[in-house]
């Protein structure tokens, strides 16, 4: 074992050649331990020291020897044993120097001696004496959280009873300094050959930073109103943060073993789109992946998602985790649907509403000239077709008047409405208007408020969407009109893009039909559009009840789903003036009123419309003066000192428009009496100048008795 013979001969000689080859700097200590004890007349001696090998190297041994000696207690023979522990007190060293520069706490403990060593860490980390007892105060076992000894106590004691030989817990530790540590402790039990405990050999992990982070990320997350997920691409296992069933359903709760649920709860016309995205990005080597797509609710309902995903990857690019955020943005998404729907139909009402002036222009000459050939030519046959084309023209008016509606340019003619007056009519106009198979009820509520609305333009909106309702219940059905007062606040505005708080009258008209896919109630508002057969609808119903409620102040709302049924909600402005007493839909007969020769000076530019003016004045007995502009118009007037009225086109080129040539020749002439025609709307034009407020205005196109009447009215202003 260490490389010598194994006699090295008899008598003194043998104990000088031990001597010589004990490490000389412990020699001295040996020999003087041995003497003593052979003066003692010690029967055992011991001792730890270096002893030389053959090679020169030095062996670190415990040498144990026994005297005999003789009667008169003389030494007379020693036997002893050198047990080499080289090998176990450098395994010690290094445990040792390994406990030392380790951060973690190492620690023994054998139960049956109650002997205890800790690393140097157990100062530097929790602030407490290495060398203090198991137990007792100042130990390690006095350091423990009350409220977790017994826990930990009981843990090692079932550990230790059960034969386990590792076992692992966690708990908190005070430190010298009062503040609390958070610990993990795992454990290593050694065991003697009969299965007896020999010691306890451990590390403590100071865990109180990571518990600090955890505890302030779950915070973090509970508070977050994103849904978190943790993904496990390899598996496909995911947890949803516990705000998943707020915003989906609790069955998203809890660990998932794999996406099925995600899956499952895809818009169908979302899901192929989202799954290959996530399928990419997981593949892929991009850190980043960001998606909207919408899922359906624990209710059916459908939930706009913004999906943002980071990819944690290995050197080689391969996803390990996903970590992401699921938002919800159904409010955000549906108020830029409502934003985008309103810019769109204010950008097509701009461009239907000058279509639609135009229009009204080639209509008049149209309209009369028919009247006029139906008066006048004798032929039945002749008469007829002109009748044919006095009603193709109506019908033609009526259409530019739908789309002025839906652009808010039509001309209105606003009463205090009273609004019990206002359902009565509704009621006995529906019952005479409504198929058999309709069942209709009017909910009204009490004490309504008073509405300002034009009353012939309001009983062609209500009865557009009851017609509506009734075409989407072909089978039969309930029609529900509801009344009642409310208030709309700031928060409703900003969410309904083109509304204004305030307090309005809500008229809804609800049906228990067909319904409407999302799609179609997104374009359920655009002029022309419609899902009716061809020739059963112009699609101009909704369009037209979105501008006259718009242009009276209020606005319109739609919410329907297939299948269970629609509601249209219609919004009109409080009105605090007193009720008309005329009904609200009654219709009056009126005559032709004819002139008695009056001088009228006609402003009109466009050369087609102008000479059929002139023709349809000259038919009702008046003296016409036709000018092509604002300046020849006012020379016209200059020159004819009989000119009793000036019948002007608002809209006309050069720095004398119909108002300014108005303003102009009253201020020169003030007994002329002046009536203005447009295709824009009175509102319209009053609104860009105060000037126009003066003037009477007639709309076009109009009809032969609807312009006599109102040249007598305003010619005959003077008399009354």
């Amino acid at each position: 074992q260490y490389g010598h013979a194994p006699d090295p001969g008899p008598g003194p000689g043998g104990t000088e050649w031990w001597l010589a080859h004990i490490h000389p700097a412990d020699r001295a200590r040996v020999t003087a331990e041995r003497g003593a004890a052979l003066a003692a007349e010690a029967e055992i001696w011991g001792s730890e020291y270096r002893f030389a090998r053959a090679d020169g190297s030095y062996a670190r041994v415990i040498d144990r020897t026994r005297f005999q000696r003789d009667a008169s207690g003389q030494a007379i023979r020693a036997v002893g044993s050198l047990v080499d522990v080289t090998a176990l007190l450098e395994g010690e060293e290094r445990f040792r120097l390994a406990a030392e520069a380790a951060k973690d706490v190492i620690y023994t403990w054998s139960p049956r001696t109650a002997e205890t060593w800790r690393s140097p860490g157990y100062a530097q980390t929790f602030g407490l004496d290495p060398a203090a007892p198991a137990r007792g105060p100042g130990s390690w076992h006095d350091a423990i959280h009350p409220e977790d000894l017994a826990r930990i106590d009981r843990m090692r004691d079932t550990a230790l009873a059960s034969g386990e030989d590792r076992w692992e817990c966690s708990y908190r530790i005070i430190r010298g300094d009062g503040s609390i540590a958070h610990v993990i402790d795992r454990a290593l039990a050694q065991r003697q050959p009969d299965g007896r405990l020999h010691r306890i050999i451990g590390s403590v992990v100071d865990v109180t930073g990571l518990r600090e982070e955890e505890d302030r990320l779950r915070a973090l997350i509970r508070v977050a109103s994103d849904v978190v997920y943790d993904l496990d691409p390899r598996s496909g296992a995911v947890v949803f943060s516990d705000s998943v069933a707020e915003v989906l359903g609790p069955d998203w709760l809890g660990p998932q073993t794999t996406i099925s649920i995600w899956q499952e709860r895809l818009h169908p016309d979302d899901r192929e789109r989202a799954i290959q995205g996530a399928r990419s990005f997981i593949a892929g080597r991009d850190e980043e992946w960001r998606a909207e797509y919408r899922l359906l609710g624990r209710d059916g309902e459908t939930i706009h998602i913004r999906d943002r995903a980071l990819a944690l990857r290995d050197e080689d690019g391969r996803a390990l985790r996903i970590i992401g955020a699921l938002e919800d943005i159904t409010a955000e998404t549906e108020t830029a649907m409502k934003l985008s729907q309103s810019q769109r139909l204010e950008a097509l009402g701009k461009l239907t509403g000058g279509v639609a002036h135009d229009f009204n222009n080639l209509l008049s000459v149209v309209l009369g000239n028919a009247e006029l050939l139906a008066e006048t030519d004798a032929t039945p046959e002749r008469r007829a077709m002109a009748e044919a084309v006095v009603r193709a023209a109506m019908r033609g008016a009526d259409l530019v008047r739908s789309l002025l509606a839906f652009a808010r340019r039509q001309p209105l003619r606003p009463q205090v409405l009273d609004t019990d007056t206002l359902l009565v009519e509704l009621r006995d106009m529906l019952d005479r208007t409504l198929p058999a198979h309709i069942r209709l009820r009017i909910a009204p509520g009490t004490d309504l408020w008073t509405v300002k609305a034009d009353p012939a333009q309001l009983q062609t909106a209500l009865l557009n969407l009851a017609v509506n309702a009734a075409d989407a219940m072909p089978a039969g059905g309930d029609l529900l009109i509801e009344a009642e007062d409310v208030h709309l606040d700031s928060d409703y505005a900003a969410a309904n893009p083109g509304t204004r708080p305030g307090a309005f009258l809500r008229l809804s008209i609800s049906d228990t039909g067909l319904g409407m896919t999302p799609e179609v109630v997104a374009r359920a508002f655009d002029p022309f559009f419609t899902t009716k057969e061809v020739g059963h609808g112009s699609g101009l119903g909704l369009s037209m009840v979105h501008g006259f409620a718009s242009q009276s102040g209020g606005h319109v709302t739609l919410y329907s789903e297939p299948g269970r049924g629609t509601t249209v909600r219609l919004y009109l402005p409080r009105s605090e003036g007193e009720a008309t007493a005329a009904a609200l839909l009654r219709a009056q007969a009126t005559r032709v009123r004819m002139g008695a020769g009056e001088h009228v000076i006609v402003a009109e530019d466009d050369p087609a419309l102008r000479p059929h003016v002139a023709r349809l004045l000259e038919s009702l007995g008046y003296r016409v003066t036709a000018a092509a502009d604002g300046e020849a118009a006012l020379a016209a007037i200059r020159a004819a000192p009989d000119a009793r009225l000036l019948f002007s086109d608002v809209v006309m080129p050069g720095d004398l428009n119909g108002i300014a040539l108005a303003t102009q020749a009253v201020a020169e002439r003030p007994g002329l009496k002046v009536l203005l025609t447009s295709g824009y709307t009175e509102q319209a034009i009053r609104s860009h100048t105060l000037q126009a407020r003066h003037f009477p205005m007639l709309p076009k196109p109009y009809r032969r008795d609807e312009l006599a009447a109102r040249l007598r009215e305003v010619l005959e202003e003077e008399a009354g």
